[in-house]
């Protein structure tokens, strides 16, 4: 049923997305080119430190959206994006993406106060070097956002994701396993609390909680074994390592600083620390850090 209801949806994304983009009746547009440099400290999810390593990644990402008013303080807005990473050394890893996407926006009320409720829904394709963890990656987000003063912005979301490698799965580490490591499904609750400086620069610090499905991967004869979903090696990583499907709840803190370079440009600099937490008590940590360029036009 799962796997029915996310067909339907990306072909339902595929078609509205698809007459919108190409619908010649007025709407305004926008492009974005996000590019960035980014660090991912443990990039297996590894549990023990002999198995941990880290590796480095740039990241570009391409983006067109039309909005459509369609009525005072309501807002459709219908896009697609492509993007591509690539590892410095881990190039078992690198991925092309291909996108659509819908959002509804809703303020209620008038003024710079009045809250807005987003609701999103996209649909990607992601193919990967190893082939193994090509997949499809679908999206349900709702979203409340709110000014508290001139200075301070508050955002609230949940989504609803899940990832289908179809019949495209990795090779099962052994015969009664799965093989099914990249099918995922995961739900994720997101806060942010923004503060604006009087040149236009803003600091933001986050928090999220996500319950669901993750891959992990290390050598054979780990912890996970036991707990694990389904098994199979990793052909991305490369050497003895073996790929698990867990059930884990994973919770994340991050600070990020923004500022504008020029009128349609500007940078960010991040950093998350996450903990993820599994069944018998099996746990690991990362750190990410990103320095993004924003160009708009």
């Amino acid at each position: 049923m799962a796997t029915y209801c996310i067909s339907k949806s990306q072909s339902l994304a595929v078609a509205l997305c698809s007459i919108a983009l190409c619908n010649p009746l007025n709407a305004e547009t926008e492009s974005t080119l996000n590019l960035s440099a980014n660090y991912h400290s443990n990039v297996p999810n590894a549990l023990s430190e002999p198995n941990v390593f880290g590796d480095s990644f740039l990241d570009v990402n391409y983006r067109i959206n039309r909005f459509f008013v369609t009525s005072p303080g309501n807002r459709l807005s219908i896009g697609a994006e492509a993007g591509a990473r690539q590892y410095r050394h881990t190039q078992g890893l690198e991925s092309a993406t291909l996108g659509v996407g819908m959002a509804y926006s809703h303020r209620v009320g008038l003024g710079p106060y009045a809250p807005r409720y987003n609701l999103g829904l996209s649909v990607n394709r992601v193919e990967f070097s190893d082939q193994y963890r090509d997949s499809w990656v679908s999206q349900l987000t709702a979203e409340f956002g709110k000014r508290l003063s001139p200075a301070w912005m508050l955002t609230m979301g949940i989504n609803a994701r899940e990832r289908n490698g179809g019949d495209n799965q990795a090779q099962a580490y052994k015969p009664t396993a799965s093989g099914a490591v990249f099918d995922q499904q995961s739900r994720e609750f997101l806060s942010r609390l923004e503060y604006t400086l009087l040149n236009a620069h803003a600091i933001r610090v986050g928090y999220r909680f996500r319950d669901g499905d993750i891959d992990a991967s290390s050598p054979p004869g780990t912890p996970l074994l036991p707990v694990s979903k389904a098994i199979a090696f990793d052909r991305g990583i490369g050497g003895d390592y073996v790929a698990y499907l867990l059930e884990a709840r994973t919770q994340g803190l991050s600070l990020e600083w923004s500022m504008p370079l020029a009128t349609d440009t500007g940078l960010t600099l991040g950093y998350e620390r996450l903990i993820s937490r599994g069944a018998q008590g099996n746990k690991y940590f990362n750190y990410n850090l990103r320095a993004e360029l924003n160009l708009r036009f």
